[in-house]
């Protein structure tokens, strides 16, 4: 019988993510496995670490163009600054997107190791289901904040568009602008980029989603 079998078999039939059905499949016994979950959630961790220390650095730089192009008198130089802002919210979705995979990835590892623990199939001593539980709920706890991080960045988008002014205004504003040679403001502009940007990242979560 092959340790993932084994596997299964202890833990009474329970589904196995492929992530973790590959480790059992390179693994000797159950004490390896559970060496190498530990390696793997360590470098899921630093990984998800690096990725939220880049939106950090990606949220201040957006924080900064907001002001620049709110404070622009130019149009070209609006436009541009617009495009900016855009194209960092789009990486900075791209990179929450990666940390919510890392954050499902290492969830699967403290599972896994939960399960082997608690079932006491190792002969050598191991830590108590407390650290184990304290483990799951730190990584449940991190899952919150991220989804929440990622709630906050969807709702300062929808705030920077005008989502209270029907379709009809919008065109007597843009026919308006015309006749008048009335610039749009930053915030349009900002608008108009994300929305240009939009379609490119559906295509890459789509391509990502069939890749995993």
């Amino acid at each position: 019988m092959s340790i993932l079998d084994r596997i299964r078999k202890l833990f009474g039939g329970e589904e196995i993510p492929e992530e973790a059905a590959r480790i059992y499949r390179m693994s000797r016994d159950e004490r390896e496995a559970l060496e190498r979950f530990e390696e793997e959630r360590g470098r899921a961790h630093r990984h998800r670490l690096t990725l939220m220390d880049d939106v950090s650095a990606l949220a201040e730089e957006e924080e900064k163009l907001l002001d620049r192009g709110r404070a622009e008198t130019s149009g070209v130089r609006r436009r541009l600054v617009a495009k900016q802002v855009a194209e960092v919210r789009s990486a900075v979705e791209a990179l929450l997107h990666r940390v919510d995979l890392l954050t499902r990835r290492i969830a699967v590892f403290d599972r896994q190791t939960g399960l082997i623990r608690d079932r006491a199939v190792l002969a050598a001593p191991l830590p108590g289901l407390d650290e184990v539980e304290r483990t799951a709920g730190d990584a449940l706890a991190a899952r919150r904040s991220f989804e929440e991080v990622e709630a906050a960045s969807e709702l300062a988008a929808a705030v920077a568009r005008p989502t209270d002014v029907s379709e009809a205004e919008r065109r007597a504003e843009r026919a308006f602008a015309a006749e008048h040679e009335i610039e749009p403001s930053f915030e349009e502009m900002l608008a108009e980029e994300e929305a240009r940007l939009r379609p490119r990242r559906s295509d890459e979560k789509a391509t990502e989603a069939l890749e995993g």
